[in-house]
């Protein structure tokens, strides 16, 4: 097949990250596919470049130095480092990345993408992370990866640019591997996930190096954004699950416990007199070789994960500690509900309190080199591309019913829209429709003028190319008659995609019906 694989590598040029999206390009391509990287600017600024990072002795005790607090529209930093990464993994061309802020498509695959998206069977949207512009929607298999469960689900339950952002998908699969379970309180967003798990290709992970056994080390950032709310229920982040181990070094004297971290300065200092060996985490993670290095230069891998995630029993298992595994590094690190699905008690073992982690450095210590080959065991059992990315592809491929609903069947919207129509507008009245071209303006005009959007000389003219554009065409057919826009499901995409010109709407005009379907605004007067 022909797939695309989205990812971070560009906007967040970071080792960890680009390793994490990077093995679904290197399995894919070993599976015989015909494998692309794409990457979208978003609309707002959200490029790091690590350049720019004040160093660490400038910042405000509360300030971090986290790759979301420091971004620009530019990416020339992350472009050079995709172009660094894929030719040194022999695929220059094989990556394209879309910047929406000059309307343009950067990267050696830019000159055929249009080809490329045409003949497309599959996209992989990784972490959702990129926006499914028109060009994208016409693939006909469009998968969800979440790599992110509770949080993911809780910004699609109570966010409605981002559920509409999930609803474009066919299929959808999560790192949440007990969603559904017994057992399992990942909040429902009503999305039928399905579950997956990182690939790795695993002769990238080989090394002869021969670690001390007694240095235990991580990557991580102490926040990444706000903990997740579900009514009264919160959902807390690393900084919360690490309460607990905050003295953990002074229980394990024989043992180097050391954090390649991204933390605020009074979080660091903390960690420093509690005997924590730190290390610059945006060093560590310079780029994908640096980072494998520091995994491989550890004994094994020590590591809370967020509090969300540890709660509802999620069965979520880090990308990174997969890669420690496949270097033989054993594996501490706190249950999530995994041993539902992993095998445990040698080369991974999970801990739910600081008494059960320090019990499991005994037992690491105590018999290091088996569990140095029960790591890579389990990395080949679990992780191995071959396995895993077979079965992600079935998934990926087997449509879903709410995906149907939502991307190919538009019945129930022709059906609900007409019914509006006829009902809400009279007959006299102009209506403007944005619909992708979905339904057709003659039958859902039920004899009312009908106009599509963008339009000229009645005709559709096109996708606005920026909020501006549109607010302004919408103004000019007002002046020309139009009394109402609706705006139907097959053009949901434009409340992220147009967020201004949805907040044009919303701010100057009354909305008289909003359903799962379809939102209709009266144009005739301001508010």
């Amino acid at each position: 097949m022909v797939i695309l694989v989205s990812g971070y590598i560009i906007r967040r040029p970071l080792g960890g990250l680009t390793w994490h999206y990077l093995n679904y390009v290197l399995g894919l391509l070993r599976l015989g596919h015909d494998v692309y990287y794409i990457e979208d600017s978003e609309d707002q600024p959200a490029c790091f470049d690590p350049t720019k990072v004040p160093p660490r002795g400038d910042l405000s005790p509360d300030e971090s130095r986290s790759p979301h607090e420091y971004v620009q529209k530019d990416p020339s930093y992350g472009l050079n480092f995709a172009s660094t990464v894929f030719t040194r993994f022999e695929m220059p061309e094989r990556w394209a990345y879309y910047d929406a802020h000059r309307s343009m498509w950067c990267g050696p695959a830019a000159e055929h993408i249009d080809k490329i998206i045409s003949s497309a069977d599959l996209l992989l949207n990784v972490s959702n992370s990129i926006l499914l512009r028109p060009w994208l929607l016409k693939i006909p298999a469009r998968a969800l990866i979440d790599t992110d469960p509770v949080f993911g689900q809780l910004r699609h339950k109570h966010l409605p640019a981002w559920r509409e952002r999930a609803m474009q998908h066919t299929s959808f699969l999560t790192f949440g591997e007990n969603f559904g379970n017994p057992g399992c309180t990942i909040p429902s967003d009503g999305l039928p996930w399905k579950p997956t798990r990182q690939p790795l290709v695993l002769d990238h992970w080989k090394t002869a190096v021969r670690p001390s056994a007694d240095r235990f080390t991580t990557v991580l950032s102490w926040d990444s954004y706000p903990p997740g709310k579900d009514n009264a229920k919160q959902y807390g982040l690393k900084s919360d699950s690490f309460k607990p181990y905050w003295e953990l070094p002074a229980r394990v004297n024989d043992m180097e416990l050391e954090l390649a971290i991204e933390c605020p300065p009074g979080v660091w200092s903390r960690l420093e007199s509690s005997g924590w060996k730190l290390r610059d985490g945006l060093a560590v993670s310079s780029d994908p070789w640096t980072y494998r290095d520091y995994i491989q230069s550890s004994g094994g891998e020590f590591s809370v994960a967020k509090e969300g995630y540890v709660t509802t029993r999620s069965g979520w298992f880090s990308e990174r500690s997969a890669a420690y595994l496949a270097s033989g590094r054993p594996v501490l690190t706190q249950e999530t509900g995994f041993s539902e699905w992993m095998k445990t008690g040698e080369g991974v073992l999970p801990f739910n309190s600081p008494e059960e982690a320090v019990d499991g450095f005994a037992r690491i210590l105590g018999a290091y080199e088996r569990h140095s080959i029960a790591a890579k065991e389990l990395a080949e059992t679990y992780f191995d591309h071959s396995k895993v990315l077979p079965q992600l592809l079935d998934s990926a491929m087997a449509r879903t019913e709410i995906g149907d609903t939502a991307n190919a069947d538009i019945s129930r919207v022709y059906s609900d829209v007409l019914q509006v129509v006829t009902a809400m507008i009279p007959p006299d009245e102009c209506l403007i429709l944005v619909d992708d071209q979905q339904m057709g303006l003659e039958g859902m005009a039920a004899g009312r003028k009908c106009f599509p959007f963008l339009e000229r000389d009645g005709l559709h003219w096109g996708n606005p190319p920026n909020d501006g554009v549109a607010v302004t065409e919408l103004e000019r057919m007002r002046l020309e008659g139009a009394s109402f826009l609706l705006l139907a499901r097959p053009a949901f995409w434009w409340f992220y995609h147009y967020s201004g010109f949805i907040a044009h709407l919303d701010s100057n005009f009354e909305t008289m019906q909003r359903t799962p379907n379809f939102v209709l605004y009266d144009l005739r007067k301001s508010l």
